[in-house]
């Protein structure tokens, strides 16, 4: 017996649209496809649908999904299956055979690559469906971390103003300043007012102590930076030799560092490209969360399934891209050894005969 026992709530207020049975096998649960099972079922329910985790298909639901393709034994009408991977000769022989039972309406892979992959192996396209996993929660995007240091003059000659125009023109949430040196609190303001974190870490009068901080920045920071054009910064020396990437400008001994210069800056402009290319592309866009939501994968599985419901076996079922064209796509099988065949057999095979002896003794 399963843990869950999912069914709609009478306090929802909504009618139940579908019967959906999910079918996790006992030696599948505890793992990656019982959380599909428990979050597919979660969303499908606060959408007003009648779901059911069970090791069995369920005959009179409208869909019985199955959540591996290994398991499955006479399979009712309407029913889907999971495609998790296939990645040998044993795999795809068996979701082929799977495919000439009329009662499976679709496979359903995570990928679009794995779809055409079985479009091309001669699965019909109308059979075969691709929808992206969700996640349980979006993870926190960490923060690209540069530091600089030195001392602020009047004449500008460190370039500070160029930051402090980066801070008017870009936002800057996802990077996080440190910051080594004084004259940097007008910088400083600019920059977290452009969203940025800073943490100012100001020169004392113990210029060991100041260096130690300096040196124990360059263990987490991404890069280092230094928009001056004097000869060359020592904290640029620093970073170099601890492997840590520079952003700085084409002059002086920075030409002589190891591992040159990651990002040459020679002006604002060239300082802004830079800043764009590596800011967080996905920092902040509802999109994000949306696209990658368990939510929007039961809504699309919904989709495949209300179609199956109402039999549009016309339809060519998709998540994202264009159709099907490539008929040279590569294989994503991977060469048959043995200990691979005696798991495929025991995989494929024995299962299947020892669930079918079971069923024949306990029928006698």
């Amino acid at each position: 017996m399963f843990r869950y026992k999912l069914v709609l709530c009478d306090d929802l207020g909504t009618v139940t649209k579908m019967k959906i049975n999910i079918i996790l096998n006992s030696q599948n649960a505890n793992w990656i496809l019982e959380k599909f099972a428990v979050k597919t079922s979660f969303e499908l329910i606060k959408l007003g649908h009648d779901v059911r985790i069970n090791p069995e298909p369920i005959q009179e639901f409208d869909v019985n999904h199955y959540l591996s393709y290994n398991f499955v034994l006479n399979p009712p009408a309407k029913s889907t299956v999971l495609v998790t991977h296939i990645d040998d000769k044993s795999k795809l022989h068996f979701v082929k055979n799977l495919a000439k039972n009329e009662n499976i309406n679709s496979f359903i892979c995570l990928s679009e690559y794995t779809r055409n992959f079985l479009i091309s192996e001669g699965i019909p396209m109308y059979r075969v469906a691709s929808v992206l996993p969700g996640v349980d929660s979006i993870p926190q995007i960490r923060a690209i971390r540069i530091g600089l240091s030195s001392y602020i003059y009047n004449d500008g000659r460190k370039n500070e103003s160029w930051l402090q125009r980066l801070s008017e023109e870009l936002p800057l949430g996802g990077f996080e300043f440190h910051i080594f040196g004084s004259g940097w609190e007008k910088t400083c303001e600019k920059l977290i007012q452009a969203g940025a974190d800073v943490i100012y870490t100001k020169a004392t009068t113990d210029f060991t102590g100041d260096h130690r901080a300096i040196l124990d920045s360059l263990s987490f920071v991404d890069f280092w930076m230094y928009l001056g054009f004097d000869e060359g910064s020592m904290g640029c020396l620093d970073a170099a030799l601890a492997g840590v990437p520079l952003i700085t400008t084409p002059q002086g001994f920075h030409l002589d560092l190891p591992g040159g210069i990651a990002h040459p800056v020679s002006s604002y402009e060239e300082l802004k490209s830079t800043t764009t290319q590596l800011r967080p592309k996905w920092l902040g866009r509802q999109e994000f969360q949306e696209q990658y939501s368990w939510e929007r994968y039961a809504r699309e599985c919904l989709a495949i399934w209300e179609k199956e419901y109402h039999y549009s076996k016309t339809a060519v079922y998709k998540s994202s891209g264009t159709d099907f064209e490539d008929p040279d796509i590569k294989s994503p099988l991977v060469r048959m050894t043995f200990r691979r065949y005696v798991s495929s057999f025991g995989r494929l095979k024995l299962i299947i005969w020892i669930r079918k002896h079971f069923k024949r003794e306990r029928k006698l």
